[in-house]
């Protein structure tokens, strides 16, 4: 599924994924601190942001909606 993700500055890629670039563009603006830069940046089905996220909420004791780092 093609999506998209903010990439901030220190090179962190967002863990929200955005359906279209101009809602992820929203949010960084929303969310950027002051002087701080993003990039949004498109991706499709293998994306490995969205494939970890995916694992982390497969594991144990997440079923309650705890993210894990």
């Amino acid at each position: 599924m093609l999506h998209f993700h903010i990439r901030w500055s220190s090179g962190t890629v967002d863990w929200d994924a955005f359906k279209s670039e101009q809602e992820a563009m929203a949010a960084a603006e929303h969310l950027a601190l002051p002087g701080e830069t993003y990039s949004v940046e498109q991706f499709d089905s293998d994306c490995a942001q969205c494939s970890r996220l995916a694992k982390l909420a497969a594991a144990p004791g997440s079923e309650n909606g705890e993210r894990r780092a």
